[in-house]
């Protein structure tokens, strides 16, 4: 835990004294790591309450949905979609005695990407961005995970106790955690996307 004192030096055992910027950078990475936004995508996943607070971890699972392996037997080729299945069908179709090194090296050897991971934002619609179709995903569960946050009440007074406690209120507080998002006063659009494809 640290103390943080804008413009003066820290008193007391934990002295931290960082300016206004560096606080506020802080307190971004402070909130972008403990939201956790990133929830896998595909319907099919096995732990789809799973949630991921880092980008990169969210990618590694979201690339396992499109893994295949192929046998690549001269009899027949088939491809499977968990290494689970693949590795059963070479000890029931092809040999019984593989030992678990000799399937997980033939694993490793005959699995291969299906394709991307989606053509079109499975939120949006939207095809691939200028800043790449991954990146505008991201950009989707970061801010839906932000407008899921309770209300911010600022140092401005909006939300301030007394209000809060008020039912004479006219106007809701706002649930917006960073002030003049431009994305809060967009409306979401739920059109079905193979109603957008067809027109």
């Amino acid at each position: 835990m640290y103390a943080f004192v804008v413009g003066r030096p820290a008193r007391g055992p934990l002295r931290f004294c960082v300016s206004a910027a560096d606080a506020y950078q802080f307190h971004r990475a402070h909130v972008k790591n403990d939201l956790e936004p990133y929830i896998c995508l595909f319907e099919e996943c096995e732990g789809p309450q799973e949630l991921y607070n880092h980008r990169e971890e969210w990618l590694k699972h979201m690339r396992e949905h499109t893994l295949r392996w192929r046998c690549k037997s001269k009899s027949h080729s088939i491809v499977f979609p968990s290494q689970d299945l693949y590795q059963r069908h070479l000890e029931k179709v092809h040999n019984p005695a593989f030992t678990d090194m000799q399937l997980d090296s033939l694993s490793e050897r005959n699995v291969g990407v299906i394709g991307p991971m989606f053509e079109l934002c499975p939120l949006c619609g939207f095809e691939e961005t200028q800043g790449g179709l991954e990146d505008h995903i991201v950009d989707h569960l970061r801010f839906l995970a932000l407008k899921s946050l309770p209300p911010y009440y600022g140092e401005d007074g909006e939300g301030s106790g007394s209000e809060r406690g008020s039912l004479s209120t006219s106007k809701p507080p706002s649930r917006s955690t960073i002030k003049g998002d431009l994305e809060m006063h967009l409306k979401p659009i739920f059109n079905d996307v193979s109603e957008q494809l067809n027109s």
